[in-house]
């Protein structure tokens, strides 16, 4: 294996480009003894001749060109290194993976992107679709740094002490149907619809029961009905809502699934019920100025969504 230094080799490629020792000895500020010692040094440990000389000038020799190559790229990638070295102590890193679903994204991941792009720009932020159930696992193997997943009342992520845990956005769940909702011989109030008043002729499109979601959309359902309920097993909420919207069924959403897909629809009952947008990342993750970084980001992006879902409730 050569034993040749980072510090031969910055004075190879200098005596290389200038063709003279005296010139990369001024260059470096070394004697040109010093520069030459370096050279003989650099020429035994290459095992072949790295210079020819052309009267006052030296040129390089078949073994020279194809040292100056790689002596180039050993050079740009310490450089690199350094620079690495370097970020890394003033908060920036290499990649950080983020797990995300459709509404996470849009919630909190792209505005966060944003920002980090303005004031971190080094960072990469590298995006990977996940089930939110699959979040916990996914973080705690290693799949990615960072992931947002749901939790719903009375069912919480349990991710254990290795994980941090940030609820970014909290919104109850409301149940919709198309806007010409109530049929003939169904009243309703300015209150909307209490618990109990939906007979059970209704259809719902609910989420299969394995799911959390799925569970706590069965849960408020049988609040607002009584006896057997005809339900549809659909999964994805822009088809949900779009079922609903057309008049095939009654359905489980939240104010920001209607905001993102624009179903003309009809709130019929907000519930107690609850739906959290929860940040999870391990705690040694959290140790990497990038993934703190990241995980700042999106929890403030998290506390604007907030702010701005409080604010259209407020008007």
């Amino acid at each position: 294996m050569r034993s040749w230094t980072l510090n031969q080799l910055r004075t190879f490629i200098a005596v290389a480009r200038s063709g003279t020792m005296g010139v990369a000895a001024a260059e470096l500020g070394y004697t040109v003894g010093a520069i030459s010692q370096q050279m003989q040094a650099l020429q035994h440990e290459a095992g072949a001749a790295l210079f020819i000389k052309d009267g006052r000038k030296l040129v390089l020799s078949d073994a020279g060109h194809l040292l100056l190559k790689h002596a180039l790229g050993i050079i740009a990638a310490d450089e690199e290194a350094d620079q690495a070295l370097g970020d890394l102590s003033d908060g920036i890193s290499s990649t950080v993976r983020v797990g995300v679903f459709g509404s996470s994204a849009l919630m909190c991941v792209s505005p966060a992107i944003a920002t980090l792009a303005l004031e971190d720009p080094h960072i990469r932020v590298l995006l990977q679709e996940i089930d939110p159930e699959a979040a916990v696992e996914a973080v705690r193997s290693g799949l990615v740094d960072i992931a947002l997943c749901l939790e719903y009342s009375d069912l919480p992520i349990s991710g254990g002490q290795s994980l941090n845990q940030q609820a970014l956005v909290t919104e109850p769940l409301l149940v919709v149907a198309h806007e010409g909702f109530p049929e003939q011989g169904v009243g309703s109030s300015e209150a909307g619809f209490l618990p109990g008043e939906l007979s059970e002729g209704h259809e719902w499109l609910l989420p299969h029961d394995r799911s959390l979601f799925g569970q706590t959309a069965r849960r408020l359902v049988a609040e607002m009905t009584s006896g057997y309920v005809k339900t549809h097993v659909v999964t994805d909420t822009a088809l949900a809502l779009a079922l609903s919207s057309a008049g095939h069924g009654l359905t489980i959403a939240t104010q920001s699934m209607l905001d993102f897909h624009r179903n003309p629809v009809r709130t019929l009952f907000v519930s107690s019920l609850e739906r959290t947008l929860v940040l999870l990342a391990k705690n040694a993750s959290l140790q990497r100025p990038s993934a703190r970084l990241v995980h700042q980001a999106l929890v403030r992006a998290g506390r604007d969504f907030s702010e701005a879902v409080r604010s259209q409730g407020d008007r």
